[in-house]
Parts: C-alpha cells; structure tokens; sequence
C-alpha cells in the first residue's frame, strides 16, 4: 500500500462541509460539522484530493449485486478458470467457498485492467451473507482513490455506538470482521482466523452515515468461541482487546448540523452528488 499520503496529528478545527444529494432537479444539501478528532482531520484532508474524483458505484452499492450466480460466472470467464462450485442452493457453504475463490485471485486480479467484475463478485458474497445491502448510506472511491489509502489502526477510535445521521470511517478490508467469520461458519482454525479476520487496518477515505441508532454486544455462544482464538489474532495485530465496540462500532468523522433524515431521502430517490468543501 502507498505511503505518499502520512499521517498528520495536527487536528483541524471548526471545519464543515456538505454532503449534497440530487433527485431530478431537487438538490438537498447536508451539512455536517468535522469532528476534532485526528482520525477525522485525516480523513478530511483525503477528501480535499478526492472531492473532484467520481465515486466508485461498487463501493458505494449503486450496482446490482443479486444475481451471484451470473457474476460468479462473469468471474469465472475474466478469471479463465472452471465454475466447480455449486450453487443450485445460494448457502453459506457455498459462499464461502466462493470467497476463497476470490482471496486466492485476487493480488493477481488487482493488477488487471478492467477487473470491476473482481469487486462487484466480491460485494455479491458479502450483500447475500447481510441478506441485502447496508443499512446505511455508503461512499466510497475503491481503486480510484489510489495513493491516500494507507495502513493504520483505526480501532482506538472508534466511538463507544453508532448515532443516527452522524458520518463515519468505512472499515473495508478484504476479509471478515471475527463475529462474522464465526457466524458464516468458517473453519475452526488458528491459520484461517489470522488470515481472514481483519481489524481496521486500512484508512481509506469510505464514509457511511449511519441510518439508525446502534449499540451492539457480543453473543455469549460467539465469545466463548472466539476466548481460544482472540489472544493470537490479537497479537499478530497489535491489538490488546477486541471488544463490541471494535466490532460493530467506527470512527466519528462529523456530526449533522441539519434536520435531514439521511434514510428518508435516500429511500426518496435521492443520489449522492458531491461533497462541498467550506473556503475556510
């Protein structure tokens, strides 16, 4: 991953910004207030390089992700490999092993050109795991973003929940959070649990705002399933802990200063437009 753009501890302050949605030719304009926060000001100085740059409709869930069974073979057909894997049941089983499938191409199909069916068959695995899309306004740049995606631990800032309307850090990263991974069913073992699970450890500039109020616990059954693996795993991520809040929780970016609700004008048809940067 580039490191061309750093990391900067100088907190920016009294900063807003809009987020602007259309319909037709009706546009709402969101206002939001920048968090001080350091993770926020990062983030914030990401959006003044990709501010001009169109969004990634994969990323930001604007595509069709229902048919996994034709993107499956769209994948297969890039990928010039054999569709082996049976899916007359759309299952877990059979999503797994579809995500296998596309770990093991990926670092090779990532360099490709043309290769959206790559990330498109990936967000079908996920969308079919959720039962749907997101339950929140999603944004995102993937590839485009380029050079001002970089590693870094974003878990010691995340918020203790997830407030409605607030603006948050999108955790992106190509595997499953742990709770996920105990709930898709997949293998009970050290080596796989380090592999796919993932912290946040990529700060890209994705943002969601949050539909609804959230505070999340652990399920006992997940918790004493995860005590024989979590030390390991956290260790190879220098984390001390993973707690609810590591799981279902996210960076605070900005907080509303408007009466919009997000979910209603999106459920109207509302588009996202662009991201209005203040002049001071």
């Amino acid at each position: 991953m580039s490191n061309l753009f750093v990391h900067d501890n100088k907190i920016i302050k009294n900063q807003s910004f809009d987020i602007v949605f259309t319909r037709a030719n009706d546009i709402v304009q969101c206002e939001y207030k920048l968090h001080e926060s350091i993770i926020a000001s990062n983030w914030y100085r990401k959006i003044t390089h990709l501010k001009q740059i169109p969004i990634d409709p994969i990323e930001s869930y604007m595509v069709d992700l229902s048919n996994i069974r034709e993107l499956y073979s769209k994948f297969c057909d890039y990928t010039q490999i054999d569709k082996d894997i049976d899916l007359v049941e759309i299952n877990q089983e059979a999503l797994n092993q579809l995500h296998v499938l596309y770990e093991t191409h990926h670092d090779t199909l990532c360099k490709y050109p043309n290769n959206e069916i790559l990330y498109q068959f990936h967000k079908s695995i996920h969308y079919h795991e959720i039962g749907g899309y997101p339950d929140k306004f999603v944004v995102g740049w993937g590839k485009k973003e380029g050079p001002v995606s970089y590693e870094f631990l974003c878990n010691p800032y995340y918020e203790q929940s997830i407030q409605k309307n607030n603006l948050y850090l999108s955790w992106i990263e190509l595997g499953k959070r742990p709770s996920d991974y105990y709930k898709d069913k997949e293998p009970n073992s050290q080596k796989r649990i380090n592999k796919l699970c993932k912290p946040h450890i990529t700060f890209a500039a994705n943002f969601f705002i949050a539909y609804n109020n959230e505070i999340n616990t652990f399920d006992e059954d997940f918790e004493k399933w995860f005590s024989q693996f979590k030390s390991s795993w956290c260790k190879q991520y220098g984390l001390s802990d993973w707690t609810a809040k590591d799981e279902y929780s996210a960076p605070l970016l900005a907080t509303p200063n408007h009466n919009v609700d997000v979910k209603e004008i999106v459920q109207d048809g509302y588009k996202f437009d662009s991201i209005r940067l203040s002049s001071h």
